[in-house]
C-alpha cells in the first residue's frame, strides 16, 4: 500500500513538473515572436522616414540607433516583453532608442527614447502577432558624454565576452593567452558593430575605431617600456 502512494505521489509530480516544462517553454516561444514583431516594427521605423512616420516621432529626417537589435534578435533577450494581465493574449514590449532629427520649430535634436509595442495575436500576422497601438515615452536630451561612456563601456565589454564563451565551453582547455588573442579577434567585428550603433554613422564608426586602435597601441607601448 505504501509503495503504491510513493509511486502515485512520484507520477503526479512528474507529470507536473512535464506540464510546467511545456508551459515554460511555449511561453519563451511566444515572447520570442512577439520581440520578432516588435523588432520588425521598429526597423520599419528605422528604414526611411516617411511623412506619417515623422508626424508620429515629431521629428523631420530623424535617424534611429543606439538599438543592439542584432544583439537582441540573436541572444532572443526577452527581459523587456510583458504580458498585460486581464488583456488576452496581448503583450507590450519597451524598445530604448537614440535618435536624431529636426524638431517642428527647427531646432535640431539629439533624444533618448522608448518605443512601447503593444501587439495581440494575430493568425494571419507574420508570426502570429500584429501590432496594435504604439507610443514614445521617457524622452530625455541625449549628450555626447553619454554616447561616448556607452561605447568605451561596451568596447571593454566585447572581448571579455568571448573571453568567458571560450573558456566555457572549452573547458579549460585553452591557454589563457591563446583564449584571450581569439577572444581580441572574434571581438573586432563586435567593437565595429557598437561603434557604429552607439555614434549612429559610419563617419563616427571609423573615427571611432581609430581612436580605439590608437590607444590600444599606445597601451601596448607602455606595457613594452
Amino acid at each position: 500500500m505504501y509503495d503504491k502512494q510513493c509511486w502515485l505521489i512520484a507520477t503526479v509530480c512528474l507529470l507536473a513538473m512535464t506540464s510546467l516544462s511545456c508551459q515554460a517553454t511555449k511561453d519563451a516561444q511566444e515572447k520570442a515572436a512577439v520581440l520578432k514583431s516588435a523588432t520588425a516594427f521598429y526597423k520599419a521605423f528605422d528604414t526611411a522616414p516617411t511623412p506619417a512616420s515623422e508626424k508620429a516621432m515629431e521629428l523631420k529626417d530623424y535617424h534611429l540607433y543606439g538599438y543592439p537589435a542584432l544583439v537582441y534578435e540573436s541572444l532572443g533577450l526577452t527581459q523587456g516583453v510583458q504580458k498585460l494581465e486581464g488583456a488576452g493574449d496581448t503583450y507590450e514590449v519597451g524598445i530604448s532608442f537614440w535618435c536624431d532629427g529636426t524638431a517642428p520649430g527647427g531646432e535640431e535634436k539629439k533624444l533618448r527614447r522608448t518605443m512601447l509595442v503593444r501587439l495581440s495575436a494575430d493568425p494571419t500576422a507574420p508570426n502570429g502577432w500584429a501590432v496594435s497601438r504604439f507610443k514614445f515615452t521617457d524622452d530625455g536630451d541625449l549628450t555626447g558624454v553619454r554616447q561616448f561612456f556607452t561605447w568605451l563601456l561596451w568596447m571593454f565589454i566585447a572581448p571579455v565576452m568571448f573571453y568567458l564563451a571560450l573558456l566555457i565551453f572549452a573547458g579549460g582547455f585553452l591557454w589563457a593567452r591563446v583564449a584571450l588573442l581569439v577572444a581580441y579577434l572574434m571581438g573586432i567585428p563586435l567593437r565595429i558593430y557598437v561603434s557604429y550603433l552607439w555614434f549612429g554613422s559610419v563617419w563616427g564608426a571609423i573615427v571611432a575605431m581609430v581612436a580605439w586602435t590608437l590607444f590600444e597601441m599606445w597601451v601596448a607601448q607602455k606595457g613594452r617600456s
